[in-house]
C-alpha cells in the first residue's frame, strides 16, 4: 500500500494480508506476540514501544500544519512539576480556554514530555493557530540569544511557567527532529510511571491510505525491512510503478 503523510508517500510492502476487519496493520510486536501466543517483556518490547512512538509522532507532524515550537517548563509556585498527568489535565483546560477568550479557535498542539535530572517535568512541542497577540518579548533578564530568536507566550508563562516559542520554518526538518527527544531512558520512564511518551489535541490529520494492490516492481532498496514489513519512502509519480 501507499499512504500520504502530508506532501511524502511511504510505500509499504506486507509479507501478509492482513486480518479483514482490522483499522490497521499490527505492528511488528503485537504480531510476534499473537505468534507465539503470550506477552513478552524486556528491552525488546521497550525498543519497540520507541519506534512505535517515534512513527507515530513524526506521522502526526508531518500530516499537519504547525506554525511554532515550543518549550515549556513548569513552576513549582504554580503547580506540581513531577505530577504530569495533573499538568496534562490543566494544559488542557489551558488550550480550551485560550480557543474561546483569545479568541484562538484554531489552537492545537503536539508535546513531548521530558524530565529533568531531578524528576520535574518539562516539555517540547508543536503548535498551531497561535496568533501574534499571544506572544510578547522577553525582558532583559532573559539572554540575547534567547530573545533575539524566542518569543514568551505570556498565558502560559502566567499559568505554568517559564517558556520559549519560535516560527517553524521548515517542517519537515521539525518532524524529524521532535522525534529525537523518544529516548529509551526517557520511554522507560514515562512507561513505568504510566504516562504517554507524547500528547496532542484531538482531531489531527493522520496519514492516508491512497492505494493498495500487489507490487509490481520492488524498489532497490528498502528504508526499512523486518520479516513482517518492508518500507520505501518514494516519489508521487513513481507510485503506479511499484504498485498494480
Amino acid at each position: 500500500m501507499v499512504k500520504r503523510y502530508g506532501d511524502r508517500y511511504k510505500l509499504v510492502f506486507l509479507e501478509s494480508k492482513r486480518v479483514p476487519g482490522y483499522e490497521e496493520v499490527l505492528d511488528e510486536w503485537e504480531m510476534f506476540e499473537r505468534k507465539h501466543g503470550r506477552k513478552i517483556k524486556g528491552t525488546c518490547k521497550l525498543e519497540n514501544n520507541i519506534a512505535r512512538a517515534k512513527s507515530r509522532i513524526y506521522e502526526i507532524a508531518i500530516c499537519n500544519e504547525w506554525s511554532h515550537f515550543m518549550t515549556g517548563t513548569i513552576d513549582a509556585r504554580k503547580h506540581d512539576r513531577y505530577d504530569l498527568p495533573g499538568f496534562r489535565k490543566k494544559l488542557n483546560s489551558f488550550i480550551k480556554n485560550q480557543r474561546v477568550r483569545v479568541p484562538a479557535p484554531d489552537l492545537k498542539y503536539l508535546i513531548i514530555p521530558e524530565q529533568h535530572m531531578d524528576g520535574a517535568w518539562h516539555f517540547h512541542g508543536l503548535f498551531n493557530g497561535i496568533i501574534s497577540e499571544m506572544l510578547t518579548e522577553f525582558g532583559p533578564q532573559v539572554p540575547s540569544n534567547i530573545s533575539s530568536k524566542y518569543r514568551n507566550y505570556h498565558a502560559y508563562s502566567e499559568t505554568f511557567g517559564y517558556c520559549s516559542v519560535g516560527e517553524i520554518q521548515n517542517k519537515e526538518a521539525v518532524a524529524a527532529y521532535v522525534t529525537k527527544y523518544i529516548t529509551k531512558e526517557m520511554a522507560k520512564t514515562n512507561i513505568e510511571l504510566g504516562n504517554n511518551l507524547y500528547y496532542c489535541s484531538k482531531g489531527l490529520k493522520r496519514a492516508e491510505k491512497i492505494k493498495e494492490g500487489r507490487l509490481q516492481t520492488p524498489p532497490k532498496s528498502w528504508d526499512f525491512e523486518n520479516d513482517y514489513v518492508k518500507v520505501k519512502w518514494i516519489d508521487k509519480e513513481d507510485i503506479d510503478k511499484y504498485i498494480v
